[in-house]
């Protein structure tokens, strides 16, 4: 067997903290504008949020005693107070070149909802393909840039 060529050679790690920080970030605002859109909230297998009961809607659209945020009073988004809404956050680990994405102290209301029917996370379905796919070229972009380039011709020949 011969080689010809230049070896190739990744970067390590393959991102930077800046590229990671931009992609996490960037994915949090798509989940914010999907999932917590005023006039056409999306849950995370992208089917739109179920209507709230009678009562609950009136308890939130009149603010429910607590200070809320009013464009969404008439809405299905899963916002009341905007706490998980602000919540959501982003964190990097370069060294295993990964970003997550979360929530933090109101990951507790994910489930609550889940169980009332308005799925913002699952196992299934962690984030909406609409996030996804506003995402996607900022990290194709990113990993483009920092795959390897250049051939390398590798010959393999019989055994003698």
């Amino acid at each position: 067997m011969a080689k010809k060529g230049k070896d190739f050679k990744m970067n390590t790690p393959l991102f930077s903290i800046q590229d990671l920080n931009q992609m996490g970030a960037e994915l949090v605002d798509a989940i914010r504008h999907v999932t917590f859109n005023v006039s056409n909230p999306k849950q995370s297998n992208n089917s739109p949020f179920p209507p709230y009961s009678a009562g609950y809607k009136r308890y939130k659209a009149k603010g429910g005693g607590f200070k809320q945020d009013s464009t969404y009073a008439n809405s299905t988004a899963p916002v009341f107070s905007g706490d998980l809404w602000k919540d959501l956050i982003h964190s990097t680990n370069p060294k295993k070149n990964t970003f997550s994405v979360g929530w933090n102290t109101e990951a507790y209301k994910i489930d609550e909802l889940a169980k009332k029917g308005r799925v913002i996370t699952s196992s299934d379905h962690p984030v909406n393909p609409k996030a996804i796919a506003r995402v996607m070229p900022r990290i194709a972009k990113t990993l483009n840039k920092v795959l390897v380039t250049g051939t390398q011709h590798i010959t393999m020949g019989k055994k003698k």
